[in-house]
C-alpha cells in the first residue's frame, strides 16, 4: 500500500499546522483508539530522536576513545624513543671524554704491544699503522693483529680491556677466530681502531 502526504493529511487533518491550543481541541475530537495511535506515535518519534542520539554519541564516544588510545600510544613512543636518545647522548659524551688530543703521544701500535705483553702472547707480525682523516677535527689510527695461538678465553678478555681501555676509545672490527688442532688454543685476526684531536 502506497502513503503520500496529501493522503496522510486527509486522513488525520490534525497534523496541518495549527495552534497548540487548536491542537488540543483537535486531540479532544478524537476517539480512543486515534488517541492511543497519535500518542503511539509521539512516542515513537521520542524514542527514535533518543535512540539517535544516544547511538550518535556511542559513536562519538568510540572515536574519541580509539583517539585517545592512539595517542597514548604515540605518546608512549615518543617517551620511549626520548629516553633513548637520551642514552645514546649520554653514550656519546661519554665517548668524547675518551678520544685523546693527537699531541697526547697515545700510540695505537705500543699500547697493543703491551697489552700483548701483559696477556703473554705472542704478536704474529710488526704492527704497522694507518692514518685517515675522518673530519671534524678527527684523525682515525688503524692496526692489523694477527695471534697465531691463545686460547679462546684469553682472546675474549683482551678484546674486553681493549674497547673498555678508559684513556683512550678503541673498536674492534673484522674480527676472526680460527680453530686449531689443539682444542684450547685458536688462531685470530683483528683490526683496532682509535680517534685522535687533532691540533
Amino acid at each position: 500500500m502506497a502513503f503520500s502526504l496529501s493522503g496522510i493529511k486527509e486522513q488525520l487533518p490534525f497534523l496541518e499546522k495549527i495552534s497548540p491550543n487548536e491542537w488540543l481541541e483537535k486531540i479532544d475530537q478524537l476517539n480512543t483508539r486515534e488517541r492511543n495511535l497519535v500518542l503511539g506515535a509521539i512516542l515513537g518519534v521520542i524514542v527514535l530522536i533518543l535512540y539517535l542520539s544516544i547511538s550518535s554519541g556511542l559513536k562519538k564516544l568510540d572515536i574519541l576513545e580509539k583517539q585517545l588510545k592512539s595517542n597514548q600510544t604515540a605518546l608512549t613512543q615518543v617517551e620511549k624513543l626520548s629516553a633513548e636518545l637520551k642514552l645514546k647522548e649520554e653514550e656519546g659524551q661519554k665517548l668524547q671524554t675518551r678520544i685523546v688530543p693527537a699531541s697526547s703521544g697515545f700510540i695505537l701500535a705500543s699500547h697493543m704491544e703491551k697489552e700483548a705483553l701483559r696477556y703473554r702472547v705472542s704478536l704474529a707480525k710488526t704492527l704497522n699503522e694507518t692514518r685517515a682523516d675522518i673530519g671534524d677535527n678527527l684523525e682515525e689510527v688503524s692496526t692489523d693483529v694477527r695471534i697465531d695461538t691463545i686460547s679462546f678465553m684469553k682472546v675474549l678478555n683482551l678484546l674486553t680491556d681493549l674497547e673498555n681501555n678508559p684513556s683512550s676509545l678503541i673498536r674492534i672490527k673484522r674480527l676472526r677466530i680460527k680453530s686449531l688442532p689443539d682444542p684450547l688454543s685458536v688462531e685470530t685476526n683483528f683490526k683496532i681502531t682509535t680517534y685522535l684531536k687533532k691540533s
